[in-house]
């Protein structure tokens, strides 16, 4: 039986999974040994997975000064999570309008809030699958990623089946899902035109009209407002998304404020206040500010005149005219987001301290003295405490979700550009963050951008 020598080697792979054996040519008339082989390996380091039949076909074919495969290890079997499939249109979801040929957007194909029937399947689950560990081949067991089961979906208009996996309508109305809440509820649609006569619309949930709005008329929902109509200088505001299909021409005395995303053919003299994107084929003399993107699309899209602002990057295919018309155009991180997320930090803190006091003074209160006669004006102080104490601790909930949308759209400002495809026009100002650029001749197809931690605007050719 031959020894083995300083010519032989175990190399193993970076990631412990496999290992090759090198055997040097052992002495005249001698062979290797399978047994001293596999002791061998294992005072390598080699615990699992060898693969006995390699190391015994080395032995008997006299495979030697090459490299075999002698161990492999297991991969760990992935599980997955467990997920929802949803059999509806969620409308909370980024909706895609039909591109026209010359580039622009038609809003007017943009589906309406989808409705379901009564008993009509809205969400099927598929509970998580657990995956199955694996071993390297120095016998580290491999645990695969833990999964997690989601949590079971509520809300009113909903009916769970009894194994807790499907979810139907309970009654005919519109579906609305986020955050694990699934509701069916109703849409207020006005068929006509909407004028002085209705004057105004307040409605908890969507309003869709399928007219014209004249001027003077205020819309206000929970949710969304879909016009199908011309919009003249009105009132609009939303907690979701609001699309004008036709445009709007506000004539300087119209306002839109949405929770979501404004989408439109057109915005002329509007002030708009959005907390998300705003998609249009034109904008003109409007005072806009977006929490997220604006987007004008089309080869003959443009934003022309007013101050746009936007923290995520504006993007069109021109900015401002050829008679440089003042077009205030501006991006990134700005004082007023930094001032909310102070006024957010401090008023949760107060609320905070609040409760710590009304505890104490619960403590206190309990043990106290007690007679007969102030028993129940003790009792009646606790309670109004407690009441307190619940008030403030759903007011701190909804404070700490309000920093944290504040803390997701700072650090989304970060990478925020001015992006123009075709002409950025003479007479444009242009703001990334508190840095500012007059732009003194016209440019074409240019990407203006900022840096962390720089004064400087820099410039990008497209």
């Amino acid at each position: 039986m031959a020894d083995l020598g300083m010519n032989t080697y175990v190399k193993s792979s970076p990631d412990n999974m496999t290992a090759y054996l090198f055997l040097g040519t052992p002495g005249e008339n001698q062979m290797y040994d399978v047994e001293s082989i596999m002791d061998y390996l294992l005072e390598q380091g080699i615990a699992a997975g060898i693969i006995r039949s390699n190391v015994e076909a080395m032995v008997s074919k006299r495979i030697y000064l090459r490299e075999v495969k002698v161990a492999e290890g297991t991969a760990a079997t992935e599980g997955h999570e467990g997920y929802y499939e949803f059999r509806f249109s969620d409308s909370s979801a980024k909706r895609n309008p039909i591109i026209r040929s010359d580039g622009s957007v038609d809003y007017q194909s943009m589906s309406e809030i989808e409705n379901v029937s009564a008993n009509s399947i809205l969400a099927v689950y598929h509970p998580a699958i657990k995956g199955t560990p694996g071993i390297d081949i120095k016998g580290n067991v491999m645990n695969p990623k833990p999964v997690r089961d989601l949590p079971i979906l509520r809300g009113k208009g909903i009916i769970r089946s009894e194994d807790g996996n499907t979810y139907t309508a309970q009654i005919d109305g519109r579906v609305e899902y986020g955050n694990y809440k699934l509701s069916v509820k109703n849409v207020y649609e006005v068929r006509d035109d909407v004028d002085l006569i209705v004057g105004k619309i307040d409605f908890r949930g969507d309003v869709i009209i399928y007219g014209n709005v004249s001027a003077g008329v205020e819309i206000r929902a929970t949710k969304n407002i879909v016009i199908n109509g011309h919009v003249e200088a009105a009132t609009l505001i939303a907690a979701g998304d609001i699309t004008l299909k036709k445009g709007m021409q506000g004539g300087q005395k119209s306002v839109i404020m949405a929770g979501g995303s404004v989408y439109a053919e057109f915005l002329e003299f509007v002030k708009l206040k959005v907390d998300k994107d705003i998609h249009a084929n034109v904008i003109m003399n409007c005072d806009i500010e977006a929490g997220g993107r604006i987007t004008v699309s089309g080869k003959k899209g443009v934003i022309m005149g007013g101050t746009i602002y936007a923290v995520e990057g504006i993007e069109s295919a021109n900015i401002g005219n050829d008679v440089a018309l003042k077009t205030v155009v501006k991006v990134g991180l700005s004082e007023d987001l930094l001032m909310k997320e102070r006024m957010s930090v401090t008023r949760t803190n107060m609320l905070k301290k609040g409760i710590e006091k009304a505890e104490k003074q619960i403590d206190e209160l309990q043990n106290s003295k007690k007679d007969i006669l102030s028993q129940g004006s003790i009792e009646a102080k606790i309670s109004q405490l407690k009441k307190k104490i619940a008030r403030d601790r759903a007011k701190i909930e909804k404070s700490e979700e309000e920093h944290e949308q504040i803390n997701s759209r700072i650090h989304s400002s970060e990478n925020a550009s001015i992006r123009v495809e075709l002409e950025l026009f003479s007479g444009t100002q242009i703001w990334i963050g508190s840095n500012c650029k007059n732009i003194i001749q016209t440019i074409k197809g240019v990407e203006f951008f900022g840096r962390a931690g720089e004064t400087e605007i820099f410039r990008r050719d497209l």
